[in-house]
């Protein structure tokens, strides 16, 4: 894959609904992340396009093959901190080894620190990787991330920090009824209006300890805490009727109070579920309207806005239903293939988007 590939971060909803002065975008390859902070002017030095400039890029160097998969917080003090996934070795695959890194900005995201700090070491045979960050309404902050043993042992992790992400509370092991592989996106867990916390995740069964063909199709589960985190449980898989491909769940609470869930397919659209009783049950799952290639999304809402991001592209539509905007770019992905225009149509209220022309994409 080309290293330059550049991708929509989903923390990049957390990193536009927490810093107000400069926005930031967050761009990441297999290998590399880069942030580009928006302008009001454009810009015509190296580096910089249509009002963007880079301020910080995240390459992949000697013994450092990939980095990836991260999250950010604003602390008390006005401090953005990103926590991110960090590969160590010859392999910047999934079953690489991996540690989980920081930067920090002290200026709103124009400049970041230029040293690694650790911040949880490979606590797995393979790795730790892919991480949420959570503000609890206790006011701690949460550290959730994959600790992954081997291609049938990854479990999600928590920690909490009382002192602004100075120091950080042993590690918890959110699933303890069973040993499998739980993929758990990065910025994926949330906090209800009620306190309840959900984390979406997506299990994997490797015949043998394999990883193969069949590994790809998962079951997804909303594991809930109702302790802040102390203790994990679930009720029930959500429903699978079409026996579909079903990965990297994502949830959002509406303002009705119900949970939305999305699923990445490799059917076109992203896949939605519903819970009336706050992630307990959900409904089957089925073709939602969120037109997507074979990628996870993030959606979530912010101000006055529901965004959705997935593989460059950026779809906000505003509550009042009469103003959308679509923001595209050309991305080289896999096998040279690129992702083509897309037509918007607007009909009450409701976004319906169809391709104009897309070759098949392989995220």
């Amino acid at each position: 894959m080309d290293k330059q590939c550049d991708l929509k971060l989903s923390g990049i909803d957390s990193m536009i609904r927490l810093i107000s002065a400069t926005i930031l975008s967050v761009l990441f390859s297999s290998s590399a992340i880069i942030f580009s902070g928006c302008k009001t002017t454009s810009m015509s030095s190296k580096g910089s396009d249509h009002g963007k400039e880079i301020v910080l890029r995240l390459e992949p160097g000697p013994d450092n093959p990939r980095n990836s998969e991260g999250d950010f917080i604003t602390l008390k003090n006005g401090r953005i901190l990103f926590i991110y996934s960090h590969f160590a070795g010859a392999s910047g695959g999934d079953f690489g080894n991996a540690y989980l890194a920081s930067r920090y900005s002290d200026d709103k995201g124009k400049t970041w620190s230029q040293i690694d700090e650790k911040v949880v070491g490979q606590e797995g045979d393979m790795n730790v990787m892919s991480v949420s960050i959570l503000r609890l309404q206790n006011g701690e902050i949460a550290l959730f991330y994959a600790r992954k043993n081997t291609a049938s042992d990854c479990i999600p992790m928590m920690r909490t920090s009382t002192d602004e992400a100075k120091t950080w509370s042993d590690a918890i092991q959110c699933i303890t009824d069973r040993k499998e592989y739980f993929v758990l996106n990065n910025n994926r867990v949330i906090q209800l209006k009620n306190g309840r916390l959900l984390m979406p995740v997506s299990l994997h069964i490797s015949p043998g300890g394999v990883w193969g063909p069949s590994s790809a199709k998962g079951t997804i589960y909303c594991y809930l805490s109702d302790d802040n985190g102390r203790t994990w449980r679930y009720d029930r898989e959500v429903p699978n009727p079409e026996d579909v491909i079903l990965q990297e769940p994502g949830v959002i609470e509406l303002k009705s109070g119900d949970i939305f869930m999305f699923m990445r397919t490799g059917e076109g659209v992203q896949y939605v579920s519903y819970s009336k009783d706050k992630g307990e049950t959900w409904s089957p799952a089925s073709p939602g309207n969120i037109i997507s290639p074979r990628s996870p999304a993030s959606l979530q809402g912010y101000l006055q806005q529901t965004t959705c991001y997935w593989s460059g592209i950026k779809m906000v539509l505003t509550r009042n239903g009469r103003r959308l905007i679509l923001q595209y770019q050309k991305m080289k992905v896999r096998r040279g293939i690129i992702l083509r225009p897309l037509k918007m149509i607007l009909t009450d209220g409701t976004v319906i988007p169809q391709f104009i022309s897309q070759k098949r994409m392989f995220c």
